[in-house]
């Protein structure tokens, strides 16, 4: 996964880019995000590196949700790989 921060300014705020370039998002640098957040994550795909991002930043809860088998796959392979690590994913 290539781990980078891109920032870019609006009006009001400044945004960062999370994650990689193909599943990175942009979201505001001042958000207010904590161990409390609830965040559901939806049409997840093969590429969750997004959400993994949200919770080692943030330590956010967060919810994914994708109906399809092959993104049932993937993620049952990364809690996987997951499993001797810290991070909690159900």
């Amino acid at each position: 996964m290539r781990r980078h921060r891109k920032t870019i300014k609006n009006n009001k705020d400044t945004l960062i880019k999370l994650s990689s370039n193909y599943g990175g998002w942009y979201i505001p640098d001042n958000i207010k995000l904590n161990e409390d957040s609830i965040i559901y994550s939806a049409g997840v795909g093969e590429d969750i590196s997004f959400d993994l991002k949200l919770i080692d930043k943030y330590t956010s809860q967060i919810f994914l949700i994708d109906p399809t088998e092959r993104s049932l796959k993937h993620y049952e392979e990364i809690k996987n790989s997951f499993l001797n690590k810290s991070m909690k994913i159900l």
